[in-house]
């Protein structure tokens, strides 16, 4: 079902990039799941929260990050604080990146990053919200990505782990083989992944 939901998922904010839209506010609270009285399947995942949409243009620059830190947790560090560039697409990716993480740990991204962040006091420091991204990318022992491979398999730890770096993996780049696309899309490899992954 994990992999299911996550899958759906990547494919809704793949086919609203390639409409040449960015969400903008991608977190788990905006994405609402119906069930279909079949315990193991999973209708369509819905996202929701598009109050911050927009059509994928350089010259858009970031709203300045809420006042919320439970919602702040899933930006990318480079669209915190006063806004000083262009929203990008690699920004959109990374916060689905954290989504991925939640629902192969079936956790909160609050409760997985509460090891260097409480976010549930209220009032955090931007410096703090910064050291996210580096323990979600960390595979060691006390890292945001230390269970996941386990739990997941390998193919999801890495699609999820190139989301939140924003890079293609040369293990990836090699699997597209002569179909190899001239710049290869990050959620174009993550579908095409995440639909390898089997229980």
């Amino acid at each position: 079902m994990r992999l299911q939901l996550a899958l759906k998922i990547t494919q809704s904010v793949r086919y609203f990039h390639m409409a040449g839209w960015l969400h903008k506010s991608l977190q788990s609270s905006n994405i609402l799941i119906f069930e279909s009285g079949d315990e193991h399947q999973v209708v369509e995942p819905v996202l929701t929260g598009f109050a911050f949409s927009r059509l994928n243009s350089p010259s858009e620059i970031s709203e300045q990050s809420s006042s919320n830190p439970q919602l702040d947790i899933y930006r990318h560090p480079e669209a915190m604080g006063e806004p000083s560039e262009s929203f990008t697409d690699a920004k959109d990716i990374y916060a689905l990146g954290t989504i991925l993480l939640e629902i192969g740990e079936w956790r909160s991204l609050s409760r997985l990053v509460e090891k260097i962040v409480n976010v549930e006091k209220g009032d955090v420091a931007l410096s703090q919200l910064a050291k996210i991204r580096p323990f979600l990318l960390e595979d060691g022992a006390k890292g945001g990505l230390a269970t996941l491979r386990f739990r997941m398999g390998d193919i999801y730890a890495s699609v999820t782990k190139m989301m939140l770096c924003g890079e293609i993996p040369q293990s990836f780049a090699a699997a597209q083989g002569s179909a190899q696309i001239v710049f290869p899309n990050i959620l174009d490899i993550a579908v095409r992944e995440l639909s390898r992954c089997t229980i």
